[in-house]
């Protein structure tokens, strides 16, 4: 089954020219469209000071006085209002199936709009699966001859919560585990000692919970950076020369920032792809470096080999029939399974490289969702060029793929509407406050969710018209519970869950443990 909900725009974009731009204007884009600029790491180095003041002055009683606003964008006012949403159903159809998916897509596109008879491209927005779908389905319509038959009312485009789910696994497969369950300050270790038990390396399977556990232990190693740059022993002592002035407080605050920041700020290199997407050198092998025709070769089969990898015979003195019969290795080097990985050296001071690997990452992951809380779209399509890196060298290559489109549309290959609405209208605000936007593929879970524990009323007797029943309460069940129990059963049952547990004491000690591990 397939569910989808729209949302109206709150930045307006309607006015804008919608004309699409010719293959030369897309030729012309540069390449430094698609990575982080000097400009771009300056960006999100104040993006980190910023989150480590947050931090700060909520975990620390010396700067518990001092009000932060948050970074400034032009839409402020627009995207603190309530996003009008409205779900549009559930298709019994299967999006596994390509002829499935153009079932679906045919759906959604009787919905766009038309202006003087064309129609107006909409966004679709979805994780990395689903808009590769979607391009399957319009691919396999591109022969049609006409508009609504190729489907271009229809412009999938990526999404941020599945992308931040990605980041949030690749940091639990570097940072997390079982090895380090002794270690004092690893991410294994503090999931024992502080309990948080339904923390696993899968972190899809366990996203709220990992993710807590990333943020306390990354505001813990900040809070203890900043106490052992200001002399304190504990995140609750004050100042032994506490500032009068709150403009020398601010300045002091900025000052530890800065120097918690400076710890861990290692921005993305993107060399590792302008190398790769220039000329491919000319092929070089074996110890001749040279090319033969006709000559027999062998593979040496350690990967990272460093001699060439492929050998002619002749070159290493070696007849066919003396090649073994398993693997085999060039030298003892390559032979000795201990050299394929680099030995750490002896000096290098590995929890402070831990240390910085936790700032560097959990302080990426905060920025990131606070771009997404305030609906900041420039900084949003920043954070896009910066995990371009991130995925390639992770080899997420979906992901790598519609980052490269998203990009292009923002930066000149699609109409100034489009690229205005990918920027600015990316993010849904269900409660209407300040600082309150999801994104909007996690929104689409919780609709999923809520989908899927109305259906479980039917029992596993589903027809189209339980489908369609259940599928109209999405959004509206629970306002018409409270409803009921208000005005007709005259009691309330909207009774909060319990929050989260208090984790002021564990996070004191977390802050003296680190202080103690200097």
């Amino acid at each position: 089954m397939v569910q989808a909900y729209a949302a109206r725009d709150r930045v307006a974009s309607m006015h804008l020219d919608d004309t699409r731009p010719d293959a030369n204007a897309i030729l012309n884009i540069p390449v430094q469209n698609y990575l982080p600029s000097p400009e771009d790491h300056q960006l999100l180095y104040h993006e980190y000071i910023n989150e480590v003041q947050k931090i700060l002055c909520a975990k620390m009683e010396a700067f518990k006085d001092v009000n932060l606003e948050p970074m400034q964008h032009p839409y402020m006012q627009e995207l603190s209002q309530k996003s009008h949403m409205v779900p549009l159903g559930v298709i019994d159809k299967d999006e596994t199936k390509i002829t499935n998916m153009i079932d679906i897509v045919e759906t959604y596109q009787q919905l766009v709009p038309l202006r003087d008879g064309k129609l107006v491209t909409t966004i679709l927005y979805g994780d990395g699966l689903s808009c590769e779908r979607v391009n399957d389905a319009k691919c396999a319509r591109i022969s049609s001859a006409n508009p609504m038959g190729r489907l271009d009312g229809i412009e999938p485009q990526i999404q941020e919560w599945h992308r931040r789910a990605i980041h949030l696994n690749d940091i639990y497969s570097s940072l997390f585990s079982g090895k380090s369950a002794r270690d004092k300050g690893t991410l294994f270790y503090l999931k024992s000692r502080f309990r948080h038990r339904n923390v696993s390396a899968n972190v899809m399977h366990c996203f709220n919970y990992a993710n807590e556990l990333m943020r306390f232990t990354t505001e813990a190693y900040a809070v203890a950076a900043a106490c052992s740059f200001l002399g304190l022993n504990a995140p609750d002592d004050c100042l032994p020369n506490q500032p009068s002035e709150p403009l020398e407080l601010e300045h002091l605050l900025l000052k530890t920032a800065k120097h918690v920041v400076g710890i861990a700020f290692c921005p993305p290199d993107a060399s590792c792809i302008i190398n790769a997407a220039a000329e491919e050198p000319e092929l070089k092998y074996c110890l001749c470096q040279e090319e033969l025709e006709d000559a027999q070769m062998v593979k040496c089969e350690n990967k990272k080999c460093r001699r060439g990898q492929w050998f002619h015979l002749k070159c290493i003195d070696l007849a066919e029939e003396d090649l073994p019969d398993g693997d085999w290795f060039c030298s003892q080097q390559c032979n000795n399974k201990k050299m394929k990985t680099a030995k750490p050296s002896a000096t290098e001071d590995h929890k402070f490289q831990y240390s910085k690997a936790v700032l560097w990452y959990g302080l990426g992951d905060s920025v990131r969702t606070d771009a997404v809380r305030q609906g900041d779209g420039n900084r949003i399509i920043m954070h896009w060029r910066q995990d371009m890196v991130h995925f390639f060298e992770g080899h997420h290559t979906k992901y790598f793929v519609f980052g490269h489109r998203l990009l292009t549309s923002t930066g000149g290959g699609a109409s100034e509407r489009i690229a205005h609405q990918l920027t600015w209208n990316r993010t849904v605000n269900p409660s209407g406050l300040p600082g309150r936007n999801l994104e909007m593929d996690l929104q689409m879970e919780f609709y999923n969710k809520a989908y899927k524990e109305s259906i479980k009323s039917a029992g596993g007797h589903i027809t189209d018209n339980t489908v369609r029943r259940h599928g109209d309460m999405v959004g509206l069940g629970r306002s018409m519970q409270l409803l009921f129990d208000l005005q007709v059963a005259e009691r309330r049952t909207d009774k909060r869950k319990h929050g989260q547990a208090d984790r002021s004491p564990d996070f004191k000690d977390l802050v003296e443990l680190l202080l103690e591990e200097e």
